[in-house]
């Protein structure tokens, strides 16, 4: 696209963010950026340095994807650069073996990854994901994935709560087997992006070309299967698609929020295709996952000041709902002193001024299955260990399921890890309690006051 058109279409980008921003915020963040390149896969935008970059990424990315989207009439994924390096895979049409050759031929230094049809974010490999006790065997299924497709885990399901890093582990894995196998046909698509396309294809009668596109694939990859639920026709689809993975000894990977039984709407029969292979949890990290993740996300940063250990903790330590957030607490952290460089770095300055809406939100959403067993036990005169242990009292067999149902609802744990949590109770009596609590809630008056009484005790 010529230079010119880049030109004007980031105008009209600027001109809807100016609009929604505060002047203040638009200035400092948006107005210093420029539009590189457009392709099929993705859009390069460009930001004064890393911070700028990484700064976007974590707070302005939807707003200005939006604000893309409605310039462009199609929606591209994001990708904010430092300088002018390239920071995608592009797309072509179809593979082409002679290209990947020609590429080889001209390369004498680092050899460079065959296009993948989708966007494969150069920031998620395994260099850059932090292993802790929350992930790591998620992590080395995915190692070993990436070293041996279709040989060890196919397929392999991923899920876990939003911002533990699913999407990094899968990213990880289609740029390690595009290093080691150079020539293979990587396709890596949200179920979105899947159903959207699917139904594109039945409108201008290309399913065949559709399907071609991925069938013929040696990977795919699918994030966010969570919502193929309710959609049965796109389920269809993708039925056939991964039957013809499995029969051909292709890998499939796919990630979601929670297992494949806990996909509402979603068909028995695709349900049981996702168990097939091998399902890795990812889980909230501890703190000292946290703080190594903080490291890690300082040390890819250039020029920003350096913080203590001291501040560097109080962060992990006050931020654990997700990676995702804790990764855009600091980068507002480092962000707030390169511009303010007469404060002193303190943890008082972090808490007050930088973080506090933030922290207050972390406060309020910090919900652990102990703490729920603790305020239930208290609210019913109880121990811990009659929720946890195997008396049945109607009493406590009440007690037991509003703190099960609890834990379901404000921590979307697995049903399975949840029947752990008490007792090593399966699945089945975990479902069975949450079911009987939404039952009686709004029909009978007790158990409706337990549950408003426990929602605001833990909530506070």
């Amino acid at each position: 696209m010529p230079n010119h058109d880049l030109a004007a279409i980031w105008g009209g980008v600027k001109d809807d963010l100016r609009r929604k921003l505060e002047p203040g915020d638009y200035d400092l963040w948006i107005a210093k950026t420029r539009l590189l390149e457009i392709n099929e896969v993705t859009a390069r935008v460009e930001a004064p340095n890393d911070l700028h970059a990484a700064f976007l990424d974590n707070n302005y990315l939807s707003e200005v994807q939006n604000a893309l989207e409605m310039s462009l009439g199609s929606r591209r994924p994001v990708v904010f650069e430092s300088g002018t390096a390239s920071g995608v895979l592009e797309q072509p049409d179809l593979f082409d073996d002679e290209l990947a050759e020609e590429d080889k031929a001209k390369t004498t230094k680092a050899p460079r990854l065959r296009p993948a049809v989708g966007f494969l974010n150069e920031q998620y490999t395994f260099e850059t994901f932090v292993v802790g006790a929350n992930n790591e065997f998620a992590a080395a299924a995915c190692h070993a994935v990436a070293k041996n497709p279709a040989k060890t885990y196919n397929p392999l399901f991923i899920f876990g709560p939003t911002g533990m890093g699913k999407t990094h582990l899968m990213h990880a894995i289609g740029r390690q087997i595009l290093l080691n196998r150079p020539k293979a046909r990587v396709i890596c698509v949200t179920s979105e992006d899947f159903t959207n396309e699917f139904i594109a294809a039945i409108g201008s009668s290309s399913l065949p070309a559709f399907r071609k596109k991925y069938r013929q694939a040696d990977v795919l990859l699918i994030d966010d299967v969570q919502f193929f639920g309710d959609k049965g026709r796109s389920q269809e689809e993708f039925f056939h698609t991964f039957n013809t993975f499995q029969d051909g000894h292709k890998q499939i990977v796919l990630t979601c929020d929670r297992m494949p039984s806990e996909i509402n709407g979603l068909e028995k029969r695709l349900m049981s295709r996702f168990e097939w292979g091998m399902t890795a949890s990812v889980t909230p990290p501890e703190v000292e996952t946290r703080v190594a993740i903080l490291r890690r996300k300082l040390q890819s940063l250039k020029n920003v000041p350096y913080l203590s250990d001291e501040v560097v903790r109080f962060v992990a330590e006050k931020v654990r709902s997700n990676v995702r957030r804790l990764q855009g607490a600091i980068l507002r952290v480092v962000t707030y002193f390169s511009l303010n460089p007469e404060l002193p770095l303190s943890t008082e300055i972090v808490a007050t001024k930088i973080l506090p809406d933030l922290l207050h939100e972390e406060a309020k959403e910090t919900v652990n299955v102990d703490r729920i067993q603790k305020v239930v036990a208290s609210h019913f005169g109880m121990q811990i260990s009659d929720l946890t242990g195997p008396r049945r009292p109607a009493d406590i067999a009440w007690a037991r399921q509003l703190a099960m149902y609890l834990t379901r609802e404000l921590t979307k744990a697995p049903y399975q890890d949840i029947g752990r949590a008490f007792g090593n109770r399966d699945h089945g009596t975990v479902m069975h309690a949450c079911r009987k609590v939404e039952d009686l809630n709004n029909v009978d008056e007790k158990a409706t006051g337990d549950l408003r009484f426990l929602l605001r005790e833990l909530q506070r």
